[in-house]
């Protein structure tokens, strides 16, 4: 599993730029809102034997702009054999 780097509380619509999360792509992708289920899944990767998919996990509270949807959804989400979101 690869860890990203998270801002609290997500983007800001008060704010320019694009956020964009810049990962590569894998078999798993987990989307979720609580920081508690990104935290849950890096403690558990001590446990998870090597041969175990890699795995790619984002906040949704990242994922807000349309142009940032688009690029995560082809640049990750596509590849993916398994796609969880929880809300």
């Amino acid at each position: 599993m690869h860890k990203i780097a998270a801002l609290p509380g997500g983007w800001n619509p008060n704010t320019e730029g694009v956020v964009f999360i810049e990962q590569s792509s894998a078999p798993i992708v987990f989307l979720t809102y609580a920081d508690t289920d990104i935290q849950t899944l890096a403690a558990a990767q001590s446990l998870l034997d090597d041969s175990f998919p890699d795995l790619r996990v984002a906040n949704l509270l990242n994922l807000q702009q349309q142009l940032s949807i688009d690029v995560y959804l082809e640049n990750v989400v596509s590849q993916a054999r398994l796609l969880s979101c929880v809300y």
